[in-house]
Parts: C-alpha cells; sequence; structure tokens
C-alpha cells in the first residue's frame, strides 16, 4: 500500500478517531475538546508540540474507550482477564499472555468501534487457544460472527491510522 500523507500538524488537518475524520483546530484555551462538529480543539497553549499533544490526546481516549471495552467484552462472554494495558506499539494492534494479560496499541482508537471490540475479542480468544488454529478461528467467529468485515478493514485501512 502507498504510504500514507505525512502530517503537517495544522489547523484543518484530519485525523481519524473512531473510524470517522475529525479536523484539528488548534485553540488559545487549557483543554482538549472533541466538538459535535468533529473539530478536535487542541490546547496550544500547553507548550509541547503538536504531534505529542495529539498523540497524548489519543493515548487518553483509549485508555477510557479500550479499556471499558475490553472490561464489558470479558465480562459478557465470561473472560478471565488478569491485567488490561494501553501501549506504544506500532506493529500490532493487540497481544495476549498465558497469564491473561492483554495489551492494546492506543493507535486502535483511531479504528471504528467495531474494529476495536474485534481486536479485543480476538485477543481474548487467545486466553482460550494459544494459537491460530482452525479452532482458533472458529471460537472467533462464534463471538463475532462478522469479524472477517473489521480484518478486512484493518488490512484495508492499517495506513489510515497513523499520526
Amino acid at each position: 500500500k502507498p504510504k500514507p500523507k505525512e502530517k503537517n500538524y495544522v489547523n484543518g488537518e484530519t485525523f481519524l478517531f473512531l473510524g470517522k475524520e475529525i479536523k484539528l483546530c488548534l485553540s488559545p484555551g487549557n483543554e482538549f475538546i472533541l466538538t459535535d462538529e468533529n473539530e478536535l480543539l487542541l490546547p496550544a497553549l500547553l507548550g509541547n508540540n503538536v504531534r505529542d499533544l495529539l498523540i497524548y490526546w489519543y493515548k487518553k481516549q483509549a485508555e477510557e474507550i479500550i479499556i471499558e471495552r475490553c472490561k464489558y467484552i470479558s465480562q459478557k462472554f465470561n473472560f478471565k482477564l488478569n491485567k488490561i494495558k494501553i501501549n506504544n506499539a506500532k506493529t500490532r494492534w493487540g497481544s495476549c499472555s498465558k497469564k491473561g494479560n492483554v495489551n492494546f496499541t492506543w493507535r486502535l482508537v483511531m479504528t471504528p468501534i467495531e474494529v476495536i471490540d474485534y481486536v479485543i475479542i480476538h485477543e481474548l480468544v487467545h486466553l482460550l487457544h494459544h494459537n491460530h488454529s482452525k479452532i482458533y478461528w472458529s471460537t472467533v467467529e462464534q463471538y463475532m460472527p462478522e469479524y472477517k468485515i473489521y480484518e478486512d478493514w484493518l488490512k484495508k485501512n492499517y495506513n489510515l491510522v497513523n499520526i
């Protein structure tokens, strides 16, 4: 796939959040605000560079959304989790350890919520099957029959999930 266009971190530039485009707007305030018009007001007065502020905001969103979704899905399907962590991985959406720890990249919050749920289910099923065997995939399908749609989204759009 072609490399995504380099970002300049300027007013009006677009980024993805939950699969939708949001417009970057540098703000004189000191709060991060996502408006109903899908504008992300970034507090330029904080003094950090815009890219760092944007990553900070994405990480905070990921900590709320992904962890909440993971807890909800694991309870709904009776998965026994140990720890949930958000990390800075660039080439993996998530991972799972035999101890029941799951990790997700904060970049996942740029994808649609259904894609986030798919990655969560993908990792939770690894608590049952620590491989990608046929039985593993049939178990994923039991929990999310349409998982291939979201897997395809990731394959087709991974290059758009960039900062």
